[in-house]
């Protein structure tokens, strides 16, 4: 690896206008009353900035960015990021307050690797079609227990939001975790390209954007530029060895990598493994009995690659079986709430086949003494593929002995129809075109001691239903 953990002898970087404009590639020769301006945040959204902050002037499809300068610099940003052919747009005021380069957006890109370099620890870049964020997540707050550890803002995970987010760690840092998104092919090598990270994990391989890939081998390809990244700088790959298409791929490679799951053949291999009567699972690694106080095995594996890694950075397995215990799941991502006595698991944030399937799983393992229910909205961005994947979701849940699906949103009917194939009973399968009439249909239909599970892609925000629920007796 290009770079080691080291605690010692680190100091805040200092970040001012001149110091950015130099990363960010300026030719420009700025006053010295300007240049010293120390920076804040760094913006592309003229609605974030606070007095300090910088604004980067971005071109999108809809709406330009360079519209915006005036604002942002009247809301407190000391300086703007502008493509320099757009500089007489400007009075002469707000010219002095501007940072020209070519490309605002490839001078952020360019500008955040060399604040990386500057940075000098190692990065931990973690994609994959599901559990991105989970992982991410655990893996920040298992490295936080012998370490300083930087992370990716929110959601900003891709060739816009990466750079933000890396320049958002101040040098106290002795190490980062970055979670990486992509939808097209290409992406993840870009992201790589900025980042230079020195381990690497890939969570799985599924379904996740397969309409913008144009099928699995697209996606699979797509994910696997972190692992020949990763390759290159001779670092530290882990691959999910429970994952057929992971490995499968990675034997055509042959790209050296540790591979983690529950299976005899993984070198980060989690044994004894049990589950609790609340769904919680506990499992030995390395000779350590870790438990998971959150329901779902498939939390297990976003927890491995975490402990791996921090396995070979020497944290004490005292300490980290101390952190298991306290880890929750992100808003939205498995939590279970209760509402006048019907838990719901609450996976409202995306979903895609793989991801609805072990949310399927996490239905079953579950003790409940009433009903189990599913309650699914669509799957965006699928394709070609949609009306299949749909169905073949609504068979998983008749498989896995699923009480009553209720389907939202325009493919429900294919779900339904998978249902039926998979052997449900009709009458316990029904279509909801909006949030709105799944809502009513859950008042009438679920009691006391239910255990329904809510999933769908974001766009459907099935999260909106709790709303309609609260104060209502089920």
């Amino acid at each position: 690896m290009k770079h080691t953990c080291t605690t010692e002898n680190r100091k805040p970087i200092t970040k001012t206008v001149g110091m950015l404009a130099e990363l960010f590639g300026s030719k420009i020769k700025f006053s010295k009353e300007f240049a010293d301006q120390l920076v804040n945040l760094i913006w592309m959204d003229s609605r974030k900035i606070e007095s300090g902050d910088l604004f980067v002037a971005l071109k999108g499809d809809l709406v330009d960015g360079h519209d915006f300068v005036e604002i942002a610099l009247n809301a407190g940003a000391v300086a703007a990021l502008v493509e320099e052919t757009a500089m007489d747009r400007y009075t002469s005021e707000i010219q002095a307050k501007l940072i020209p380069v070519k490309d605002p957006l490839e001078a952020l890109q360019n500008g955040a690797r060399e604040y990386r370099r500057l940075l000098n620890i190692p990065f931990v870049a973690i994609t994959g079609s599901n559990g991105k964020t989970t992982s991410s997540n655990f893996m920040k707050e298992i490295l936080s227990v012998g370490f300083t550890v930087g992370t990716t803002h929110g959601n900003f995970n891709n060739h816009i939001g990466l750079p933000l987010s890396i320049f958002r760690m101040n040098g106290m840092e002795d190490i980062a975790v970055i979670e990486m998104g992509a939808n097209h092919v290409g992406e993840i090598g870009e992201l790589c390209a900025i980042a230079e990270p020195d381990m690497g994990v890939i969570t799985n391989i599924g379904y996740a954007h397969v309409g913008e890939f144009g099928g699995v081998e697209n996606t699979a390809a797509a994910k696997f530029q972190l692992a020949e990244a990763i390759q290159k700088i001779d670092g530290l790959l882990f691959l999910n060895g429970d994952d057929r298409v992971s490995v499968e791929t990675n034997m055509k490679r042959e790209i050296p990598a540790f591979y983690f799951g529950t299976r005899d053949h993984n070198s980060e291999l989690a044994t004894n493994v049990t589950c609790s009567s609340e769904g919680c699972y506990s499992f030995d690694f390395k000779d350590v009995r870790y438990e998971l106080q959150i329901p779902g095995k498939h939390f297990m594996y976003s927890l491995l690659p975490a402990l791996a890694i921090a396995y070979r950075l020497n944290i004490k397995s005292d300490e980290l079986q101390a952190k298991v215990k306290e880890i929750q799941p992100a808003n939205l991502r498995g939590t279970i709430r209760e509402i006048n006595g019907v838990r719901y698991i609450e996976d409202c944030y995306n979903a895609n086949p793989s991801s609805m399937k072990v949310a399927a799983d996490l239905l079953r393992d579950i003790p409940a003494s009433g009903k189990k229910i599913v309650v699914a909205g669509d799957m965006r961005e699928l394709g070609e593929y949609t009306d299949e994947l749909h169905r073949d979701c609504g068979a998983y849940f008749a498989e896995v002995k699923t009480d009553i699906v209720i389907a939202v949103g325009d493919h429900g009917g294919a779900v339904i129809e998978g249902a039926k194939a998979g052997g449900m009973n009709g009458e316990s399968l029904f279509v909801c075109p909006t949030i709105e009439s799944a809502a009513d249909l859950i008042r009438n239909i679920v009691n006391k001691n239910d255990l329904v599970l809510m999933k769908g892609s974001r766009g459907i925000g099935l999260e909106k239903i709790f709303p309609l629920l609260e104060g209502v007796t089920a």
